[in-house]
């Protein structure tokens, strides 16, 4: 039971922290950081709207979700046959060290080396088609 254990809750420690990041990273987010006056934002400001935005639009139903498993492996660990015993320990565990780093650490990092611009870096430019197009154009 622990190696199956070990396996499935690997996946389940990530999941309250990868919805911060991606909320982190959306284009909601990304709308959140536009200047009233036109100006640029500072690094840090951009950091600091992002984070916030994704702590306030998730964090509340990660949080949520969190209890409301505690809550059910709160009776599991009190079931007289091991393996719902150590599988409830397990589930509690994970979900508690996983909530805590996903509103904890996890927007403090962000707050510090988050990314200004997340994955636009990353992507190929596009291509200029009427440059391609021109060009294939006067090869004919």
């Amino acid at each position: 039971i622990e190696v199956i254990a070990l396996i499935v809750f690997i996946g389940y420690a990530v999941t309250y922290s990868l919805h911060i990041a991606h909320c982190y990273s959306s284009s909601e987010a990304s709308a959140q950081c536009v200047s009233s006056e036109g100006t640029k934002l500072s690094h840090s400001m951009v950091r600091f709207l992002r984070t916030e935005f994704a702590i306030q639009s998730i964090g509340g139903a990660a949080l949520g979700s969190a209890i409301t498993t505690m809550g059910c492996s709160l009776f599991l660990i009190f079931c007289t046959l091991t393996i719902f015993k150590k599988l409830g320990a397990v589930v509690l565990a994970v979900t508690i060290m996983s909530i805590w780093v996903a509103l904890g650490p996890l927007p403090s990092a962000l707050l510090l080396f988050g990314p200004k611009h997340p994955g636009k870096y990353h992507l190929p430019p596009k291509p200029d088609l009427r440059a391609v197009s021109e060009y294939l154009l006067a090869k004919v």
